[in-house]
């Protein structure tokens, strides 16, 4: 198919789509439902004219009813977004908490081994656990050291 009747077939379909919305929007405005902000900009670009107020109405109708799928559209990938990012707060304050926990553990860790005569010194991401007898040990992480500490 070539790409001018493509283009005449879209167009087709978009004509008979908004026939469809001016019908409902007639039905609309027919059975007294009437959305009032629309009512008054076709109000106050009318001149006061009832059958012009009318045909602007269903002109202003029909866009809003062509704009919506793009408004829920915004709306859902704003409620996403903002799922999303809370989501990653969550999860940060998590990880943060995390640490937190890892950091009092550690700490309680090395007091203990302090008041069993160890000396600790931090070294980078771990620790050298220096024993009273001579010797030291290398640490690499927090789960290490408690396992450590409480072996002792």
């Amino acid at each position: 198919m070539s790409f001018f009747k493509r283009i005449k077939r879209v167009s087709a379909v978009q004509r008979l789509a908004e026939e469809q919305l001016y019908e409902q929007a007639l039905a609309e405005l027919e059975s007294g439902v009437r959305r009032d902000g629309l009512w008054a900009k076709a109000l106050a670009n009318s001149s006061g004219d009832e059958a012009k107020i009318k045909g602007l109405y269903l002109k202003f109708r029909v866009q809003s009813m062509m704009d919506e799928p793009d408004i829920v559209g915004a709306a859902q990938e704003l409620k996403a977004k903002a799922l999303a990012d809370r989501k990653k707060i969550h999860t940060h304050q998590d990880q943060m908490h995390q640490k937190y926990e890892d950091s009092l553990k550690a700490q309680n860790a090395i007091n203990m081994l302090n008041e069993k005569g160890y000396k600790v010194v931090s070294r980078g991401s771990g620790w050298r656990v220096i024993e009273p007898m001579g010797g030291w040990v290398k640490i690499t992480s927090s789960e290490e050291l408690n396992e450590y500490a409480a072996s002792r």
